[in-house]
C-alpha cells in the first residue's frame, strides 16, 4: 500500500473529495493534514510519504514547501510550486507562450477598466462582476486585486488534465490536446484543473488551478489514481 499525504487548507476543506479519491484506490492511501496546523518542528518529525500532493493555495505552502519536498519522492506539481508561480504569473506566462488567455492588469490601475472583472490573487476568494465592479473598486487592495478581460466568446467549461490528458463532464477531451500539453510544459503541471471557454476553433484558459481535487469528476479521479500507480510502483 504507498501512501500519499494531501496537504489541505481550513479555508477550503476537501477532505470529501479526498475521502472519494480512497474510495475509489485500492492501492494507494491518501491521508490528510492541513497547512495551517504544520511548523517546522512537525514537519521534521512527519514520516516519510511515497508521495505529496498539495491541494491548497494558501500562501503557507510556499513557506513548508522544502520540507515537504524532502519528505517525498515525488512532489506532485514540483517544477510549478518551485517556480513560484502564482494565479497572476501563472496566467502571464501563458499569455506570452501565445495560449489564448484574457489580458490582465496587476497590480490594479488608478482606475477601473469597464467590462473587466475584479479578481483576486488568491484561488479562495471570490470573483467581482464587471456589472459590480465600478462600485467595489475602491475596496480593493491593489496588490491583492487584479483586473482581468471579460470573455466573450464560447461556453465555459471546467476540464482536468493528468499527466496530459484531458476530461470534460466526465468524458475524456481530446480537442485543443496540442495546447493543453503546452500550458502542462509552459507551467510544469502534471495535474490540474483550468476554467476555460471553448468555441468550435479555440480554447480561452481563464484560471488554471494546481491544487485540483476532481471533485466533480469521476474520470479525472480514476486517471488520477492511474498516474499515481505508475509512478509509485
Amino acid at each position: 500500500m504507498k501512501k500519499v499525504l494531501a496537504v489541505l487548507s481550513l479555508n477550503n476543506d476537501y477532505s470529501e473529495a479526498i475521502s472519494k479519491l480512497n474510495a475509489v484506490s485500492e492501492e494507494i492511501l491518501f491521508e490528510i493534514t492541513y497547512i495551517e496546523n504544520l511548523s517546522l518542528s512537525k514537519l521534521n518529525n512527519m514520516h516519510y510519504y511515497d508521495a505529496i500532493y498539495i491541494v491548497n493555495n494558501n500562501d503557507l505552502t510556499r513557506q513548508f514547501l522544502p520540507i515537504l519536498n524532502h519528505k517525498t519522492k515525488f512532489l506532485i506539481n514540483k517544477t510549478y510550486w518551485f517556480e513560484n508561480f502564482s494565479k497572476v504569473t501563472a496566467q502571464q506566462n501563458l499569455k506570452i507562450n501565445n495560449i489564448l488567455a484574457p489580458s490582465i492588469i496587476y497590480p490594479l490601475p488608478t482606475d477601473y477598466i469597464e467590462e473587466y472583472f475584479i479578481k483576486s490573487i488568491s484561488h479562495t476568494v471570490g470573483v467581482i462582476h464587471p456589472k459590480d465592479a465600478q462600485k467595489n473598486f475602491n475596496k480593493c487592495n491593489k496588490l491583492q486585486y487584479y483586473l482581468e478581460e471579460q470573455v466573450i466568446t464560447g461556453k465555459e467549461e471546467k476540464i482536468y488534465v493528468v499527466n496530459n490528458e484531458c476530461s470534460l463532464n466526465n468524458l475524456p477531451y481530446n480537442d485543443f490536446s496540442k495546447d493543453i500539453e503546452r500550458i502542462s510544459t509552459i507551467l510544469g503541471l502534471n495535474v490540474f484543473s483550468a476554467d476555460v471557454f471553448i468555441d468550435n476553433d479555440s480554447i480561452n484558459i481563464v484560471d488554471v488551478n494546481p491544487a485540483s481535487c476532481f471533485f466533480k469528476d469521476d474520470y479525472a479521479r480514476h486517471k488520477f489514481i492511474d498516474y499515481l500507480k505508475i509512478m509509485l510502483y
